[in-house]
């Protein structure tokens, strides 16, 4: 417990930073493409079940995992804006940590470093996208999450942590997410992702 100290203080002050910061935006409805997707969710359209999450296009863009994952959030929080805004600081927390954990293992464990890393994440122009747009928020968000999941997984081994099988499953997988999520996820592969 005493090794993860500094990790739970940086995720604690990570998720106070992206509460207050985030909390304070000005508006808080449905408008453009986060207005469409949700009437489509709600009509019959794209992302209304995960038969058409997989058979059916958004915007003119195939995206099964995304279209699955915005088909539960319909489902779950049907037109309550602050649920999609709430879910999107979630996965900004999550994402805000892996930066935050890769920032730690490349400046060779150094904690400050990792907070940096989190705090200028969270404070990025991106960041409000991400989080304050319904739609869009969650289809950048994941593929990010899923990104910054293959970049965790290609960075090299340290002595102390053993190399398994599954560590290679995963990384085919979350090559597999980040490509059915957003099209800019086929941008990166790391070396030696696949198994085998």
């Amino acid at each position: 417990m005493q090794r993860y100290r500094w990790a739970i203080g940086i995720a604690f002050a990570l998720a106070l930073l992206i509460i207050c910061f985030f909390n304070f935006f000005p508006y808080r409805v449905f408008m453009g493409d986060d207005l469409n997707g949700i009437v489509a969710s709600q009509t019959g359209g794209w992302g209304s079940s995960f038969a058409k999450a997989f058979t059916d296009t958004g915007v003119n863009k195939y995206r099964p995992v995304f279209a699955s994952i915005f088909h539960l959030e319909s489902i779950l929080f049907g037109n309550n804006f602050n649920s999609y805004l709430y879910l999107n600081m979630f996965i900004e927390f999550l994402n805000a940590c892996l930066v935050a954990y890769i920032c730690y293992r490349l400046s060779r464990k150094h904690s400050y470093m990792a907070f940096a890393g989190g705090v200028m994440f969270i404070i990025s122009r991106f960041a409000y996208y991400n989080v304050l747009q319904a739609l869009g928020g969650p289809l950048e968000g994941m593929a990010l999450l899923f990104f910054l999941s293959e970049i965790l997984s290609a960075l090299p081994a340290t002595n102390t942590v053993p190399k398994r099988r599954s560590a290679s499953s995963w990384k085919a997988f979350a090559v597999t997410l980040t490509s059915g999520t957003h099209a800019a996820g086929k941008a990166f592969i790391p070396p030696r992702t696949m198994p085998g």
